[in-house]
């Protein structure tokens, strides 16, 4: 009787164990799930020079590609892995994570995270007039050039993306009709044209 009521406990602590491990592996598996608005992004600045064009103090494929991520964010690790080497056109990517009160002006993006990062216009401002495209990830109440959302729409998520025309065009930034075709446009006249 004692020798059956042991291969019952180990066998019980067996599927214990098996129980724990499949949990353990299950919460780290979702855990390392990407955020598809980060996802977003980051694929977006890999093709970024399709869709900007920057003003001739930050063009010039020799220079690389300065990316500045606003706060924490997993973003700045996934830009880095998506563009260990270079872009598809050949230019380099520097990444570095950045805090508001030290916004670099040199900067080519700035990406804002806005779930866990404060910005204030006032210490945005301080970008005004240096060609750098701002984009948030996700909706912030400050004037940025690139929203990306996401959205629920019809039972599905979706990725949207609201651009301002017009904070763009005082960057000296030239959209070009590939990005104006994949973003809503908050200019009245470039949605009449779509």
């Amino acid at each position: 009787m004692n020798e059956k009521l042991a291969v019952t406990m180990t066998t019980l602590r067996l599927f214990a164990f098996s129980v724990l491990l499949i949990l353990a592996v299950s919460t780290i598996h979702s855990s390392n799930k990407t955020d598809p608005v980060n996802e977003h992004i980051a694929s977006l600045i890999a093709d970024i020079d399709s869709y900007i064009k920057w003003p001739d103090a930050k063009s010039g494929m020799d220079k690389p590609l300065f990316v500045a991520v606003l706060g924490e964010s997993p973003l700045a690790t996934r830009i880095k892995e998506l563009n260990r080497t270079k872009l598809p056109d050949g230019r380099k990517v520097k990444v570095r994570v950045v805090q508001a009160e030290l916004l670099p002006s040199n900067a080519h993006i700035l990406v804002v995270a806005a779930a866990n990062d404060k910005l204030s216009a006032k210490q945005l401002e301080k970008l005004k007039g240096t060609g750098t495209l701002t984009v948030t990830a996700g909706a912030i109440d400050l004037p940025i050039i690139l929203r990306v959302d996401q959205v629920e729409a019809g039972g599905k998520t979706e990725i949207r993306m609201i651009l301002d025309l017009k904070l763009a065009a005082a960057e000296h930034l030239e959209v070009t009709q590939k990005l104006k075709k994949l973003a809503i446009t908050t200019d009245p006249e470039e949605m009449t044209k779509r």
